[in-house]
């Protein structure tokens, strides 16, 4: 079924995708929001996502979604406590900017809002 199709059934429900690879199609077919674990490591191009289907701007949704978030989510989420590894990995090689997540030093942990992990230093 369609969103748009379940929406005519029982119109009082928001209809919400849960999953990341689905999230553009999912809009398109009338889900009203997404619920992305993808928005953990790039939050703000989950935010323009829904901005931008909120203004019908199809196309830019595509471009958004297929060539910049798309690939993020595909190497990312082949299990779910991948995410947070990754955000920090893809901040540090410049490849997306989050003000959540900082690099550890010598004298701060760093890490992202709720994090309590202990850090390695390794060579990425």
């Amino acid at each position: 079924y369609a969103f748009d199709q379940l929406k005519k059934a029982a119109p009082q429900a928001a209809y919400i995708c849960g999953w990341d690879t689905f999230s553009l199609p999912a809009y398109v077919s009338g889900s009203d929001g997404v619920v992305a674990g993808s928005a953990a490591f790039m939050p703000e191009r989950e935010v323009d996502l829904h901005r931008l289907v909120q203004a019908q701007a199809w196309d830019d949704a595509r471009r958004l979604f297929y060539h910049r978030m798309l690939p993020m989510i595909a190497y990312c989420t082949p299990d779910p406590y991948a995410f947070s590894v990754c955000k920090h990995i893809l901040h540090w090689k410049g490849l997306f900017d989050s003000r959540s997540c900082g690099r550890p030093t010598s004298t701060h942990r760093g890490g992202c809002s709720g994090s309590s992990g202990r850090w390695r230093f390794s060579s990425v």
